[in-house]
């Protein structure tokens, strides 16, 4: 028994360690990037609610104060929501909203940033 620990005690050791530390550097990468993903997915946030809010108080504000009912019709409101949306797409860039449906694994980032919009409109909690 002494013998074999002797012959192979080092290279259990080194193995062990190896493990050990593959398994470490697994975590803290993941740790890292789930990390890096709920901040980048909070500045989105962010961002689309403050889209949202410009959207409002220099489009749809203009378009209330011309009606005497101050109400929006159904094509306008689409078109304020368009507007968000192209608003976001464009403070967040191309490379920005590629890079963010790369790591989130979306293949139609253009309706998941709508429905961010949609949410940040109800002033809910953001897509999953």
């Amino acid at each position: 028994m002494y013998e074999l620990i002797i012959s192979y005690g080092h290279a259990a050791v080194v193995a062990i360690i190896s493990v050990l530390s593959i398994v470490l550097t697994r975590y803290v990468f993941g740790a890292i990037k789930r990390v890096w993903l709920r901040d980048a997915l909070e500045r989105l946030w962010v961002e689309a609610k403050k889209t949202v809010i410009s959207v409002e108080q220099v489009y749809v504000k203009a378009l209330k104060e011309g009606r005497a009912d101050g109400k929006l019709t159904a094509e306008e409101r689409a078109r304020a929501k368009l507007r968000a949306l192209a608003e976001l797409k464009s403070n967040y860039g191309m490379k920005g909203s590629r890079k963010l449906a790369r790591v989130l694994g979306i293949d139609d980032i253009d309706g998941w940033l709508g429905r961010t919009v949609e949410a940040a409109l109800g002033d809910s909690s953001p897509p999953k």
